[in-house]
């Protein structure tokens, strides 16, 4: 499950590079598309953080049982 949460914090990344880059490089005239795609690198990225930290307190409980 953590590497799941890892790979959809690198997807919210790349989202927000590829959405930095295109702003710069060319004119966006769409602030619907640059809200849309913010939002959901957002969501992506809570998405990612969520599984990463659920794995980190199954982990932390599985090693505090077998002490």
């Amino acid at each position: 499950m953590k590497e799941l949460g890892k790979w959809f914090m690198d997807i919210a990344k790349y989202m927000v590079t590829v959405l930095l880059i295109t702003t710069i490089f060319s004119d966006m005239n769409e602030p619907i598309i640059f809200s849309m795609v913010a939002i959901l690198s957002i969501v992506v990225l809570v998405i990612g953080l969520v599984m990463v930290n659920k794995d980190s307190e199954t982990n932390n409980k599985k090693k505090g049982k077998k002490k």
